[in-house]
Parts: structure tokens; C-alpha cells; sequence
């Protein structure tokens, strides 16, 4: 039977710090290698819905994690772009007001770069609003989990060095 988070952090980091210094262990007695040979079927079966329960308990938690910075990243992102919605509207606004003066003055190529200018912000404008509708969705969907796998990949026992 598996045991608690804590223990079972400790029987990991115990299971990598042995996997490190394979080379200096004792090697296993032939019987006792035959015999855990003979019962890893049974093991791994009575031992498989612990750890596929502890998987997707991991999964669900990583789930909503990524639901929620997805959730916080779309509505980064929305204020981002009516930020730049309010910053434009704002500046062809003050261009408004820049039109009489250049007439006045006769400056014919600035009033010309400024109308440019201008319909760049607003076309500008017409892909923000696009954006504030598609755009927050989108970002959140890239936090989506689309397939979970869990898969063994072994089997491994911890035996004491006295046993042996």
C-alpha cells in the first residue's frame, strides 16, 4: 500500500539517491530475484490504482492551475488591448485639434502625415475591437489540457541491504 505524501517523498528521494549509487550495492540473491520476479504482476496490480488515484488527483490540480493563470492571462491580455483601444482614441483626439492649426499655417505635408497617421490608428482601432472579442478566448484555450496519458514505466523495490 502506498503511504502518505511524506512518506513517499522520502522513499523517492531515498529510490534516486539509491539509483545514483547502483554501482556500489550488494547484488541480489538469485532466490530472492526470482521471487520478486514471480509476484511483480500481483504488485503492480495491487499497487496500479493507488498510483493512477495519485496521477489524476496531480492532474486535476494541475488542471485548474493552468485554467486559472489561462483565465488570468486572457484578462491581461483584454486590458491590454482596451488600454491601447483608450490610448488611440485618445490620440486622434488631440489630432482633431492639430487639423486648424496646420491649416492656418499652411503646413500641407504635416496635415497630410497626421491624416495618415490617422487612418492607420483607426483601422487600428477596427482590429482592436476584433481582438478584444477573439482574442482573450483564444489565449485561454491555450491552457486547455487537450490529452492526459499516464503510463508505468517500471517497477522498482526497495529492499534492505540487511535482508539480503
Amino acid at each position: 500500500m502506498p503511504s502518505g505524501d511524506t512518506e513517499d517523498d522520502k522513499l523517492i528521494e531515498r529510490l534516486e539517491q539509491t539509483l545514483v549509487n547502483v554501482r556500489g550495492l550488494a547484488s541480489v540473491p538469485e532466490a530472492l530475484e526470482q521471487r520478486l520476479a514471480k509476484s511483480a504482476a500481483k504488485d503492480f496490480s495491487t499497487l496500479w490504482p493507488h498510483v493512477r488515484d495519485e496521477a489524476d488527483g496531480h492532474a486535476h490540480e494541475a488542471v485548474q492551475l493552468l485554467a486559472s493563470r489561462g483565465e488570468k492571462e486572457a484578462e491581461d491580455l483584454r486590458q491590454i488591448l482596451l488600454a491601447q483601444r483608450k490610448n488611440i482614441e485618445k490620440q486622434l483626439k488631440q489630432q482633431l485639434s492639430l487639423f486648424p492649426e496646420l491649416e492656418r499655417e499652411g503646413l500641407k505635408q504635416e496635415r497630410q502625415q497626421l491624416e495618415g497617421e490617422r487612418e492607420d490608428m483607426e483601422k487600428r482601432l477596427g482590429r482592436i475591437e476584433a481582438e478584444i472579442k477573439t482574442e482573450p478566448d483564444e489565449l485561454r484555450a491555450l491552457y486547455n489540457i487537450s490529452l492526459k496519458r499516464l503510463v508505468p514505466a517500471g517497477l522498482v523495490y526497495l529492499w534492505p541491504t540487511t535482508s539480503l
